[in-house]
């Protein structure tokens, strides 16, 4: 569909549905200029973190891009298929916490892959360099390999949850 748009003086064409590369569908822009435009049924992606260790309260988690907090009255189970611990409740966010605010706050991430990618940064020293190398050495393993050192090696485990193979 075209339009057109006096713009200075000028007639000028304008489509109002453009071709989408990251979902492969025709969208309709919403905004006139067309540069900032919406897209429509865009997914919005969320994080969850559960905060095992106390209660949510002002101090207790980071303030920028909260969606949600829900704490519980009291701590209850929570049975993830990698997780089952007790907690006080969980905080949602729109962008990703950096694995030093995770620790900084006692949080735990409710992402399979960003649990284990927190596990092994934490247990090599908080280093995100020795982080990736274990990672990557591991990620040419044979996954078959990866399972049988699964009770002995304490990043197997992790590293299952990281490519989503448990």
């Amino acid at each position: 569909m075209t339009k057109k748009f006096k713009s200075y003086g000028k007639v000028v064409k304008y489509d109002l549905n453009y071709y989408c590369n990251k979902c492969k569908r025709k969208h309709r822009i919403t905004s006139k200029i067309g540069k900032e435009h919406k897209i429509q049924n865009k997914q919005k992606i969320i994080y969850k973190y559960y905060a095992f260790n106390r209660p949510l309260y002002i101090g207790t988690y980071p303030n920028n891009n909260i969606i949600k907090i829900n704490n519980y009255p009291v701590k209850e189970n929570i049975n993830v298929d990698f997780l089952n611990c007790k907690v006080f409740g969980y905080i949602i966010y729109n962008k990703k916490l950096s694995f030093k605010q995770i620790y900084n706050f006692e949080l735990i991430p409710s992402n399979k892959k960003e649990y284990g990618m927190y596990m092994i940064w934490s247990k090599e020293n908080k280093n995100i360099k020795n982080m990736k190398k274990i990672i990557s050495m591991y990620k040419k393993m044979d996954i078959n390999e990866i399972k049988k050192w699964k009770d002995r090696d304490p990043y197997a485990y992790y590293i299952l949850l990281i490519l989503n193979k448990n």
